[in-house]
């Protein structure tokens, strides 16, 4: 057994022995406001947060505090010390960094309202955005990248996704703007993404991770939920639209929802078996519509 925050017990098939070497490991809820609360303290801290968001495992951090986005490079074997991280933020604050001028024309409606914004893209995909000239001062390294001299950022907005809705809005309120996410797995012996309850515990225990947030299933306290959806977040990007990966949400799907066709040539498959979106494909629903039934779909569990 593992102890949560509150005390009562969770599952797992890690020996006694291996978790009295690391007793200092939480495990909380993304629904519980007290567990949400350590976890934001944590980060303010300068620690470092791992979490399960719908069907995979990441690690949250302060992105401007570059010891915990080191101590997390460093603890997934990343070879690059500066690989970059994708944004956390609503569609009301990520928008005001985007350069909307240079995002492809067919989809600048969209940028219009943040609230329609994050009713097409929020709990479904990473986007990647141009960012504005004079505002790139005011982001952390480690959520700018850029291609041919054109600076962007990653970004995934946890619309939709209530638990996950609170943990950013608590970092938000505790003055942690910028929020750095990346996959929780070890890139040194070729892990992809973790996806399992039992392996995300075995990770923070071997690597030192502190606080685990998990989504609680529905029938009883002691259960995790395993979400239908599992694996990483589709990749899009808004200047070219190509889809860069696919995800538990497929591309066709997101093309719906944007109104538009990607260009997947160069895509990056799922790693995982996506369930069957036929019926959503064949059936006639406004964008926001589409989107909320795609999620319901996606977020029916499964229990560990």
């Amino acid at each position: 057994m593992l102890l949560t925050e509150h005390g009562s017990q969770i599952q797992t098939a890690i020996p006694t022995s291996e978790l009295l070497l690391m007793e200092d490991l939480r495990v909380g809820y993304l629904d519980r406001d007290e567990d949400i609360r350590g976890a934001v303290e944590r980060i303010k801290a300068g620690d470092i947060v791992a979490a399960q968001m719908r069907g995979v495992f990441g690690i949250w951090a302060n992105a401007e505090d570059q010891e915990a986005i080191d101590r997390i490079l460093t603890i997934k074997g990343e070879p690059d010390p500066n690989k970059k991280f994708s944004s956390m933020m609503f569609a009301t604050d990520f928008l005001t960094y985007v350069d909307i001028s240079l995002t492809h024309q067919d989809i600048r409606h969209l940028f219009k309202d943040a609230g329609i914004f994050g009713k097409r893209f929020g709990a479904v995909c990473h986007v990647r955005a141009p960012v504005e000239k004079d505002k790139i001062s005011e982001i952390p390294l480690p959520l700018v990248s850029q291609v041919d001299d054109i600076n962007y950022m990653h970004n995934i907005d946890p619309f939709g996704r209530d638990g996950m809705n609170r943990f950013i809005g608590g970092l938000n309120i505790a003055g942690l703007k910028f929020i750095g996410v990346t996959s929780l797995n070890d890139h040194a012996i070729g892990e992809v993404e973790i996806t399992d309850y039992q392996r995300a515990v075995e990770f923070c225990l071997e690597k030192r991770i502190s606080s685990l947030l998990v989504n609680r299933a529905n029938q009883a306290d002691s259960e995790v939920s395993r979400p239908r959806g599992i694996g990483s977040f589709a990749i899009i990007d808004l200047k070219d639209l190509t889809a860069m990966r696919d995800g538990h949400i497929p591309v066709q799907i997101i093309e719906r929802l944007m109104g538009v066709k990607l260009d997947n040539s160069n895509m990056q498959p799922h790693r995982h078996s996506q369930l069957d979106f036929t019926t959503f494909l064949e059936i006639d629903l406004d964008p926001e519509e589409l989107r909320l039934k795609v999620i319901s779909y996606v977020d029916e569990e499964e229990f560990t």
